[in-house]
């Protein structure tokens, strides 16, 4: 599948699409083609937009609300990289998939011997009545179509994704994570695209190639090439099964 990519404005195609790829930067999106901030392209009957939002929670929460101020896509597809708790069965090059976004750094601090995440009394979520605050659960029939589409080239697993602006650096923090939300992976920017998406009620899908532990910073064992690779190809099976459905 070779996708190609046709330039539009930053609003917007104009036409909504079945999906809109988001990711932080454009070498996470490089599987796609040489993108500009904001593009188009279709296979067969599927319309695809891509999105690079810029890195961390207030760029994609910035950028994705200026894209869904002119379209509405069917569903949202963040790819990207993020790093492998240690219990994850996860190494680099391996895809993670996500259940459930976890904002990791909005709450209260959990105090050893009370290991449970606290939340603060202003709610994190807008919706009346959402019973949410810091976690938000994503399409689970999105979900396990990303894990077959990943499984069949490389190790995947899917579960929860924790969302911290301040990268893990520490075996302590990776296993307090890990304790806290049962995480498989560690990101910087999918709890926001989860929680406009949500107020949006637009579906959210997100996939990730594995391109560290996260831990102690050993930067000669990242894999970033290996782990952009993974998730795009991870994508491209997706959508390609998307496109199959309509036909």
């Amino acid at each position: 599948m070779n996708l190609k990519v046709v330039t539009t404005d930053a609003g917007g195609t104009g036409m909504d699409p079945d999906v809109l790829v988001i990711a932080a930067t454009p070498d996470e999106l490089s599987w796609a083609g040489d993108l500009p901030p904001f593009c188009e392209t279709r296979l067969g009957r599927l319309v695809v937009d891509f999105c690079v939002t810029g890195p961390g929670q207030v760029n994609t929460a910035y950028a994705l609300g200026r894209v869904l101020s002119g379209l509405t896509p069917r569903l949202i597809l963040s790819v990207g990289i993020g790093g492998a708790y240690p219990s994850s069965g996860l190494f680099p090059g391996d895809i993670a998939v996500a259940t459930t976004e976890v904002d990791a750094d909005w709450g209260v601090e959990p105090i050893p011997p009370e290991i449970q995440p606290r939340p603060i009394l202003v709610p994190r979520v807008r919706l009346p009545g959402a019973n949410l605050n810091f976690f938000i659960p994503l399409s689970k029939s999105h979900a396990r179509s990303l894990l077959l589409s990943s499984c069949e080239f490389c190790n995947a697993a899917e579960g929860p994704f924790v969302t911290s602006s301040t990268v893990t650096a520490t075996e302590k923090r990776a296993r307090l994570m890990e304790e806290l939300y049962g995480a498989i992976c560690e990101n910087m920017e999918g709890y926001a695209a989860a929680q406009v998406a949500m107020e949006e009620g637009i579906p959210f899908a997100e996939i990730r190639g594995i391109s560290n532990m996260a831990g102690p910073r050993d930067l000669s064992a990242w894999k970033l090439k290996e782990a952009i690779k993974a998730a795009g190809r991870g994508a491209k099976g997706f959508l390609v099964k998307l496109e199959a459905e309509r036909r």
